[in-house]
């Protein structure tokens, strides 16, 4: 298992982080937050909470750090 990939805290329900994670269907990657379930399509979306979902997506899996790297997503990656 692969250490979780958060780049925030949510600024919609100020309890959940943002995590990168992937649609297991469509393999799509997304940020999603990990306590209300709301939606991003980037980390840049997500930080400034705007252009959010819910239910868009369906099930998700983990995401590499190699696909976070070809996305260029790795400078929102809180270490």
């Amino acid at each position: 298992m692969n250490k979780k990939l958060y780049v925030g805290q949510c600024l919609i329900c100020h309890q959940g982080m943002l995590e990168i994670v992937k649609e297991k269907k469509s393999g799509k990657i997304f940020v999603a937050c990990d306590e209300c379930e709301a939606e991003w399509e980037t980390p840049e979306d997500a930080l400034k909470n705007i252009n959010g979902t819910r239910g868009k997506y369906g099930a998700v899996s983990e995401v590499t750090f190699k696909e976070i790297q070809d996305l260029h997503w790795d400078k929102y990656i809180l270490l």
